[in-house]
């Protein structure tokens, strides 16, 4: 009887283990599985919000006879990394030498994390085709920092090329977003050993689905009080409809390299007035 009585006890202590284990596991099935915080989802979000790209369309609007163009294709790479090609043509027109095409090429590859900012590193390749050809480089580091509704980014790095000495430059820009289709910005450049001051804005004022259109103003103003503008119209194309702010953050970053507004064509005006030896002592 006694040894009946422990193996009755023992399979009752068993059989009430795996009724209590069931019913714990059973209530963890049944628990409701809470939203993400809204910090939990900004964290959660991608470097690269799917495979996106830009296409702009400038003009000078400072009398300057200048048009071009800039598109820019971004992917994901993993989720926390992204990789970005950036291509421009555009025209100059110059009085003394004519009409000069312009080429460039740029690739990025960065970290990203919408909800705080952005890392990565760039090269830059930029063509002059008068005469036998002039060709420059540009490299270096880039980044952002995102706060609400303030962005402040930039870049740091070195250029060459034909005809002109290696030489540092950089760039800061703060931008605003007043309301999530709109921002101002203002910046500081550095290069061919001038400063220059940047500005400019841009409106969304379209979307569709992962389509949106906007306008945007960018110029310049260097030491000598010389002034550089464009204007031109955006199109973005995304895998999902979001505004301007959310744009500039999760897909596509801005390309550093514009295709007319740049420390590049500051160079390439200085090349047509002043000839090779104007602007070789830079």
């Amino acid at each position: 009887m006694h040894g009946i009585g422990n193996s009755s006890i023992k399979m009752l202590t068993i059989a009430v283990l795996c009724l209590g284990w069931t019913g714990s596991r059973a209530a963890d099935l049944e628990q409701p599985v809470l939203p993400p915080t809204p910090d939990q989802a900004a964290e959660s979000k991608p470097a690269v919000d799917g495979i996106n790209a830009t296409l702009s369309l400038e003009v000078g609007i400072d009398g300057a006879d200048v048009v071009g163009g800039t598109g820019s294709v971004t992917f994901p790479l993993g989720h926390q990394f992204g990789l970005q090609f950036d291509a421009s043509a555009a025209r100059f027109d110059n009085d003394i030498v004519g009409v000069v095409p312009v080429f460039r090429g740029a690739t990025h590859l960065f970290w990203r994390d919408p909800s705080m900012g952005m890392l990565g590193v760039f090269g830059d390749y930029f063509h002059v085709d008068l005469g036998g050809g002039f060709n420059f480089f540009a490299g270096g580091i880039e980044g952002a920092l995102y706060f609400n509704q303030i962005t402040v980014d930039g870049f740091i790095g070195v250029e060459g090329g034909d005809t002109v000495d290696s030489g540092f430059f950089n760039r800061a820009r703060l931008a605003y977003y007043p309301t999530e289709d709109l921002v101002f910005h203002i910046g500081h450049a550095y290069a061919l050993e001038e400063h220059r001051l940047l500005y400019g804005g841009e409106w969304g004022f379209a979307r569709h689905g992962g389509a949106a259109s906007s306008m945007f103003v960018e110029g310049e103003l260097d030491e000598g009080g010389d002034t550089s503008m464009l204007a031109g119209l955006r199109f973005y194309f995304g895998q999902r409809e979001k505004p301007l702010i959310r744009r500039h953050r999760e897909d596509d970053p801005a390309a550093l390299t514009a295709s007319s507004d740049d420390e590049n064509y500051d160079f390439l005006v200085k090349f047509l007035l002043l000839g090779p030896s104007g602007v070789g002592d830079h």
